[in-house]
């Protein structure tokens, strides 16, 4: 027997406090502290609230869940089996003829799913530089059912203004989806600029170890995470309960990892600045960078990925 998962605090505890404790019970029969690997893929009945068939929950999953909405200071979080199953998670919940505007500079995987799967349904996805406030205008044009935002993109590290695009798409009911991949849930909280979800792949940085794979979407609206838990059931898109144990794990050395990471970023940038051979770099701890104080607003680090060009 297990106790329940501690709830979620967005009060006085801290990132490294929630990634160690938050989501985390204990075995009531042998005392540990660590949950298993649940690797069962079907379940005894008897509890209507329990689990049945891992396809449709399992407690690895859930103690990941209860982990990263906490981060997030979130109510909901449902884990997939990878970021891209996370975005086709979102993106189904569509129909033919809605209309989504998108960050022209989005990851490769994501406009693929757009371009070669999505569109094939009828789904129209308008592209723009949403860095520039002029193009804001063109949500309210399209009344788009999606705004779709990097922050900072992928690959060149573009900051986008979620709190102005946020008023804006709401203003005509569209939902602001942020792909936080590379600024991470450490250096930026997406729901709390105005976004309705924040979509990470938990593969890269919260895992940390290269050894897993994995998505999550988290939101504060109980509607959004009902279309969510039906996604990861009806579709299949599911992560393996290993993996979702091995992301816990990393989840934990998150916080002194992604300072690490900032730190090692920013020197190799303000270095490949300074070089003669390279034209020029991103950063968005960089004064140079085109949206500079737009990232120190919205970041409380710039990460740890930096684009240059040579």
């Amino acid at each position: 027997m297990t106790s329940e998962p501690t709830d979620n605090d967005s009060g006085s505890t801290g990132f490294e406090t929630k990634a160690i404790h938050a989501g985390l019970g204990y075995s009531e029969n042998t005392g540990s502290v660590i949950p298993p690997a649940y690797l069962s893929s079907t379940f005894a009945h008897g509890n209507p609230e329990g689990f049945d068939y891992t396809r449709s929950g399992n407690p690895n999953f859930k103690n990941l869940e209860a982990t990263l909405s906490s981060l997030e200071n979130a109510e909901y979080a449902t884990v997939f089996a990878s970021g891209v199953s996370a975005i086709t998670a979102v993106v189904s919940t569509l129909k033919s003829g809605d209309t989504v505007v998108a960050e022209e500079n989005i990851y490769g995987c994501t406009y693929r799913l757009f371009a070669q799967v999505f569109e094939k349904f009828g789904v129209e996805v308008t592209y723009v530089d949403l860095t520039e406030p002029e193009n804001f205008a063109v949500i309210e044009s399209t009344r788009p059912a999606l705004v779709w935002i990097e922050s900072p993109t992928n690959p060149l590290l573009k900051i986008v203004d979620i709190s102005a695009i946020a008023e804006k798409a709401h203003g005509v009911g569209a939902t602001v989806v942020v792909d936080n991949t590379f600024a991470s849930s450490y250096f930026q909280k997406p729901l709390a600029l105005g976004a309705d979800l924040s979509l990470t792949s938990t593969t890269k940085y919260s895992n940390g170890h290269s050894d897993s794979l994995g998505g999550v979407v988290v939101t504060d609206s109980l509607e959004w995470q009902d279309k969510m838990v039906f996604a990861q059931k009806a579709m299949g898109l599911h992560p393996a309960p290993f993996d979702t144990w091995l992301i816990a794990r990393g989840v934990k050395t998150m916080a002194v990892r992604m300072e690490r990471h900032q730190e090692n970023a920013l020197a190799i940038a303000q270095f490949l600045e300074s070089h003669g051979k390279v034209k020029w770099v991103r950063y968005p701890l960089l004064e140079s960078h085109p949206q500079f104080e737009l990232a120190k607003r919205q970041m409380t680090g710039g990460s740890g990925i930096v684009t240059a060009n040579f």
